[in-house]
């Protein structure tokens, strides 16, 4: 009976810690998405000063829970994340605003994803 119970409490804690990280995904990659499509718009609409700012405190906050996120994540994405950040500095010094619109309309969609496919549901649970 005892492991009965021990195995019913550790079932019970894997679950808790499931439910906590597709949370926390959520709630730790949604601001940074939302920076990226402000930095996005900034953009088109030619800010480049404030499209910077937005991209800087967006990859700022990948830099910040990238290991909390490799922790739980596939690592093929956040390498391509890695990577599109990394192409951000040479898109401000070339000054091509479209182009540094679209990198950061698609790492705000890439990020959205990462966060996404974290997400509890009930086919994700099948």
């Amino acid at each position: 009976m005892k492991r009965f119970i021990i195995g019913i409490c550790a079932l019970t804690l894997l679950l808790a810690g499931g439910i906590g990280v597709s949370t926390s995904f959520s709630l730790v990659h949604a601001p940074t998405t939302e920076l990226l499509q402000q930095a996005a718009q900034a953009a088109i609409q030619g800010e480049q000063e404030t499209a910077l700012s937005f991209s800087a405190q967006a990859q700022q906050r990948w830099e910040n829970f990238w290991h909390f996120t490799a922790a739980f994540a596939d690592h093929a994405p956040m390498d391509e994340i890695d990577g599109l950040f990394a192409r951000l500095p040479f898109l401000a010094q070339q000054q091509d605003l479209s182009e540094y619109a679209a990198l950061c309309a698609q790492l705000s969609q890439m990020t959205n994803a990462l966060a996404n496919c974290h997400n509890l549901r009930w086919w994700t649970l099948l």
